[in-house]
């Protein structure tokens, strides 16, 4: 698993090769120019939005941590599984609202003197220290200590997109804009699982196939990886929410359904 972690390359989009330099430019550059901590105003908008739509795409193909992750610091990580307490709703969900409270305990700091020509500057600088301290400082130590991306299986933002994905879900936001696996048609599953260990998570993809749940999993990042290492080619993303079964494989010659193992974590 380690030397596949290194090998695979998670560059699935233009925009994710890039991304990672806003951590420095932002984390850093903010010290000195505070002002450029409202860029971390600009990222969570777009990530929410995207959540609605697209359930965590944002964090396998824009995120800029994510790219520093998966582009960078992958090289140098002792690429181990990650634990699954981080992944726990109870973690989770207890670490969101320590994470909340303490950035709702920077906003008081920010906005307790009243508005004034200095409000931008110090909001600017309560979201650099945010960005400064957890995602990049912590998400580092993690990544190079576990997994790359050890951080985001209990990150407060993704918690948000997951939460946004399932009301996106319901209100059929994500039928046209959302995409999941799905068998390639002629294609044929060699149940090697080399999907589930190159998967930046650790989630077994060609399990959920089988069960018709697709890619459909909450915490699945989009980036594709899964797809691009097949090495039989037997995996695709699309638009095609149809659910899998033995009438739809055999029309659209795809590899008979299996087994009802379901997504699950890398063992």
């Amino acid at each position: 698993m380690h030397l596949l972690s290194r090998c695979v390359s998670r560059a699935s989009t233009p925009i994710k090769r890039l991304s990672w330099l806003a951590v420095p430019v932002i984390a850093f550059g903010g010290l000195v120019y505070p002002w450029l901590g409202l860029g971390v105003l600009v990222i969570m908008a777009a990530l929410v939005i995207s959540a609605l739509f697209r359930g965590k795409a944002w964090c396998g193909q824009v995120c800029p941590h994510g790219s520093l992750f998966d582009l960078l610091l992958v090289r140098f990580s002792a690429n181990r599984n990650i634990p699954r307490f981080l992944s726990s709703p109870a973690f989770r969900w207890g670490f969101f609202a320590w994470f909340m409270a303490m950035l709702g305990w920077r906003l008081y700091g920010v906005f307790r003197p009243g508005l004034d020509w200095g409000l931008w500057e110090r909001l600017g600088r309560a979201f650099v220290f945010q960005y400064l301290v957890f995602p990049t400082a912590v998400g580092t130590l993690l990544a190079l200590t576990l997994n790359p991306r050890a951080w985001c299986a209990f990150c407060p933002m993704g918690t948000i997109q997951e939460v946004l994905y399932r009301l996106g879900l319901r209100l059929g936001l994500t039928r046209r804009t959302d995409r999941r696996l799905s068998w390639r048609a002629g294609g044929a599953c060699s149940r090697c699982g080399l999907c589930g260990r190159v998967c930046p998570i650790g989630l077994q993809p060609y399990r959920g196939l089988n069960t018709g749940e697709g890619t459909l999993h909450e915490q699945c990042l989009r980036c594709w990886t899964c797809v691009r290492s097949c090495p039989s080619q037997a995996l695709e993303a699309n638009f095609d929410f149809e659910p899998v079964s033995e009438a739809t494989n055999a029309r659209k010659g795809r590899p008979p359904v299996l087994d009802s193992g379901g997504i699950g974590r890398d063992p």
